[in-house]
């Protein structure tokens, strides 16, 4: 009997976990191309941006926080990162370049100015 109640807690937390890590969203396939809207919680979109029929990212995909700033945005080619991404938040600006999937540079502005480059 203690391993059946043991097997229903561990059951019902399971589903109570998956579905928590579960974010509300639209997605609109038009062409050859699948249109993702993500949400978070209040109602604010957290992601946006675009599919290829296989399901990996594709086009110019952007993140907001809760309150509806932009965070990042970027380009994915065929699922994998490529030109330079931009990461706001409200003290600097990151640019980070990818080439051949890898972070190639690292810039940090702050009030307009260049605070660090880093090249890898």
């Amino acid at each position: 009997m203690k391993k059946m109640g043991a097997m229903t807690l561990l059951c019902f937390w399971s589903i109570i976990s998956f579905s928590q890590e579960m974010q509300d969203r639209d997605l609109v396939i038009e062409d050859y191309v699948i249109t993702a809207t993500l949400y978070h919680d209040n109602g604010t979109i957290s992601q946006q941006g675009t599919y290829d029929l296989e399901g990996k990212p594709h086009g110019v995909w952007s993140s907001y926080d809760q309150s509806g700033n932009l965070t990042s945005t970027g380009l994915y080619k065929n699922g994998v990162k490529t030109g330079t991404w931009y990461v706001y938040n409200q003290s600097s600006l990151q640019e980070i370049t990818y080439k051949d999937n890898r972070i190639a540079e690292v810039i940090t502005w702050v009030e307009n100015q260049r605070l660090v480059t880093d090249y890898k």
